[in-house]
């Protein structure tokens, strides 16, 4: 998503939010991954990776928000970041090393200090 994000693509929807075990019921058979699944026999709930990164992404990034230019000096980091329409600011944040990396968010003038972003791991910033 952050790199489509940054390519320029205005929205994202993921079609299927639950699914049954089988990654169903769909009319053409074509069954797939969602990020809840639910086993209607067994009453349990998987809910994956997915779930939860969509949330970094769906919590504080408002309709109507526009992406905003970030700048970084890692590698190990993918980021986007966008400012809502009440002017409030998001930044996402992905980790896909196998290290925990430090970095400072410098933006509207202002240091942060040093913070972290743990390894395989994805975060969100947000600042007014």
């Amino acid at each position: 998503m952050i790199g489509d994000f940054n390519a320029g693509m205005n929205g994202f929807i993921d079609w299927n939010l639950i699914l049954d075990r089988q990654g169903g019921p769909n009319h053409v058979g074509n069954f797939c991954g969602a990020p809840v699944m639910c086993d209607v026999d067994t009453d349990t709930i998987n809910v994956k990776l997915s779930y939860y990164y969509i949330g970094h992404f769906s919590r504080f990034i408002r309709p109507g928000a526009k992406r905003i230019l970030v700048s970084k000096y890692s590698p190990d980091i993918e980021t986007t970041a966008f400012a809502n329409e009440d002017g409030s600011k998001v930044l996402v944040l992905l980790n896909r090393s196998e290290k925990d990396v430090a970095f400072v968010l410098n933006a509207d003038g202002k240091n942060s200090g040093k913070m972290e972003i743990k390894k395989h791991s994805i975060m969100t910033c947000c600042w007014e």
